[in-house]
């Protein structure tokens, strides 16, 4: 009975920390990114939306979805954005297939993004009848980018444990 006494009052005392010092959200809140330019040059930026059975599938934080456009070439920028999910992040692939496309010529390409080095990205086409995608994606993570989503996870996880902060 002794026992019971500490640890209850141990319990307690976590429950009434954890009630008056909630985590801290480190996301700035639903719909941050509607903030990135919708004017880049000469391309200029249209909102799109996903069904809402997909926004509910993802469980993002935020999420951007958009067509830039320059004359008659379209761009189709997606960002999802997970705070605190370890799984959040899934290959785009699977979005492609499961609408009916064909994954060709998956390879990894690297992009300019100001960096000596470069950002080596994955690269795949997708195609089905009169439709044909160009498709680039990665993940980032701390203000680390990877081509490797495991490596991505590993790092969420690792940013977790030890900071308890764990966003991509």
């Amino acid at each position: 009975m002794k026992i019971w006494l500490p640890l209850f009052a141990l319990l307690a005392a976590t429950a009434g920390y954890v009630w008056f010092h909630p985590p801290e959200n480190l996301a700035l809140g639903r719909g941050v990114l509607t903030a990135l330019p919708t004017a880049f040059g000469p391309w200029n930026g249209t909102e799109l939306s996903f069904e809402d059975a997909v926004v509910e599938e993802l469980q993002s934080d935020d999420l951007l979805i958009r067509r830039y456009q320059r004359d008659d070439r379209p761009v189709w920028l997606c960002i999802v954005y997970h705070q605190n999910r370890r799984y959040g992040a899934h290959d785009p692939q699977l979005c492609y297939e499961s609408q009916g496309y064909l994954i060709e010529e998956k390879s990894q390409a690297r992009l300019d993004d100001g960096q000596p080095e470069g950002l080596t990205v994955n690269r795949f086409v997708a195609d089905r009848p009169r439709h044909q995608r160009l498709v680039y994606y990665w993940w980032s993570t701390r203000g680390a980018a990877t081509p490797d989503r495991e490596e991505m996870r590993r790092r969420m996880m690792m940013s977790g444990a030890l900071d308890n902060r764990s966003w991509g």
